[in-house]
């Protein structure tokens, strides 16, 4: 990979960990933050506005420094990691992961009674772990027996051996699916009831786990969340393993029902319940096939270390590609919310409108559309938004709000020199909005949506000449999210973009 592994930050230092070891490297600037202050000797433009706000720099001289001057100031600073995405975007790319990774997949079974309450680590045990490292053919299962379920501590050897098997095979990723609020969490509460330190599932000295998505050096990967946000299994019913694995079509799938599972006091020791912990584990490696290429794609895009892309928030990418592009000629002070709730009433605005023709003709909103095109069974628009935004230069320092009106329910455009007018009716607010865009430059959204746009058009044509290359498709969902979460960030309520 071009990035690390990931990177903890320190008081006054980073852990970078890459190729399996943690490396310790000074903080690469001091943590700061910018303040309105009419004493300031820095002046940028408001986003939104052709208003200039003087501004002063604070420092920091570490994180707890950082931590102090916030609550001193009650600066809204930004965390320190996203300031380096920010500020030093080309940072994590001297710190490259070069040897291949290393991911285990992980998966619990835990004895049910048939009682309907849900297991609880102080009173249940676990009755089966099993683990696989990606790519290789050895499955582990280690499952209690009949006899043991009735000792004192039936899953304390099992633990000890996923734990010993954890040290030797020294996985860079564990991944698993609802891990993070299920499987961890339980494991970590079966080691607590034999004192077993949680120091034991991370990697590195002097780090136990705190939270259950970090596990010291080694990345905790919960697929649930990757599943959950995929906009393609949008109609399953739900997003249990089983179902997602039917979607893709995969073989080898044991489903025992939830009614077997809810009682697993039955099948503790049987072979039946060795197959089926096989068989999840077995799917869930599938999962990191289909979604680690693109983390990593994401990651190498945009100079984060794999496991911030893994772990970040919908908006990081959009957050911080803007403040990469703005941060010297321009700032966001206010919110979304902050800047149009009380000019609109509402900063929920209403979703864009289609308009369908037929032979030139538009039809009327309401005119079923089988009456004129009976075979289709589906509309929809090829990058839609961020045409758009590439077609009218929509970008935070070309775009401007000029005025609210009465509501007319009419869509106007005016051209006046090298500036653009639009009349937006929006029928949440029941107000029209005129926005004002500036034509005399390119701004860095219709830039960036352009080249995106024409590299997804290569890469798609490479994909059709090399179908099973991974890594031309993942590059290319990692460009189609980028453009598509720009849109989504310029509307979002917390927005400063």
């Amino acid at each position: 990979m071009k990035i690390p592994l990931l990177c903890n930050v320190n008081n006054d230092s980073l852990t970078i960990v890459r190729n399996g070891v943690g490396e310790t490297v000074p903080l690469p600037f001091k943590p700061f933050t910018y303040v309105p202050s009419a004493s300031g000797t820095i002046s940028r433009y408001l986003i939104g506005s052709k208003d200039r706000v003087l501004l002063e720099s604070l420092e920091a001289d570490d994180i707890e420094g950082m931590k102090v001057l916030r609550a001193r100031t009650g600066a809204n600073i930004m965390d320190y990691q996203e300031q380096i995405y920010c500020y030093r975007p080309q940072f994590f790319y001297s710190y490259p992961n070069e040897d291949p990774l290393k991911v285990m997949v992980v998966d619990l079974e835990v004895l049910t009674d048939g009682s309907g309450i849900f297991p609880r680590p102080t009173t249940q045990p676990i009755v089966a772990i099993g683990y696989k490292i990606v790519g290789t053919d050895r499955t582990y299962i280690r499952a209690i027996t009949r006899a043991e379920l009735d000792s004192g501590m039936p899953d304390e050897g099992i633990i000890y051996e996923f734990l010993e098997d954890l040290a030797e095979l020294d996985p860079d990723i564990v991944a698993g699916y609802n891990s993070i609020k299920f499987d961890i969490p339980f494991l970590l509460g079966r080691m607590g009831e034999y004192e077993i330190s949680s120091a034991t599932l991370c990697r590195g000295v002097g780090y136990e786990v705190e939270d259950p998505r970090d596990l010291g050096l080694r990345i905790h990967w919960d697929m649930w969340r990757d599943v959950d946000n995929d906009q393609t299994l949008l109609g399953l019913p739900n997003r249990r393993l089983k179902t997602v694995a039917n979607h893709f079509g995969w073989s080898d799938i044991i489903d025992l029902g939830r009614e077997a599972l809810s009682n697993t006091t039955p099948l503790v020791g049987t072979p039946e319940l060795e197959e089926y912990l096989s068989s999840d584990i077995r799917l869930t490696e599938q999962l990191t096939d289909v979604y680690l290429g693109n983390h990593i794609a994401i990651s190498e895009l945009m100079g984060f270390p794999l496991r911030e892309t893994i772990n970040a928030y919908s908006s990081m990418v959009s957050k911080v590609n803007h403040v990469r592009n703005l941060h010297r000629t321009h700032i966001g002070i206010k919110t979304n919310r902050e800047r149009y709730e009380g000019l609109l009433g509402t900063v929920r605005y209403e979703a864009a409108k289609v308009g369908i023709y037929k032979d030139g003709v538009q039809l009327e909103k309401n005119t079923p559309l089988r009456e004129f095109f009976p075979r289709v069974w589906k509309v929809d628009f090829s990058s839609q938004y961020p045409t758009a935004m590439e077609t009218f230069n929509l970008s935070p320092e070309t775009t401007f709000f000029r005025e609210v009106r009465e509501y007319s329910g009419e869509y106007k455009f005016r051209r006046r020199g090298k500036q653009l007018y639009l009349n937006i009716p929006d029928k949440n607010c029941q107000k029209d909005i005129v926005i004002q865009i500036d034509l005399r430059k390119e701004g860095f959204m219709r830039i960036q949506q352009r080249e995106r746009r024409l590299e997804r058009k290569k890469l798609k044509e490479l994909s059709k000449q090399n179908p099973d290359d991974k890594g031309i498709y993942s590059r290319n969902w990692a460009l189609k999210v980028e453009m598509n979460t720009e849109y989504g960030y310029e509307g979002l309520e917390s927005s400063k973009g």
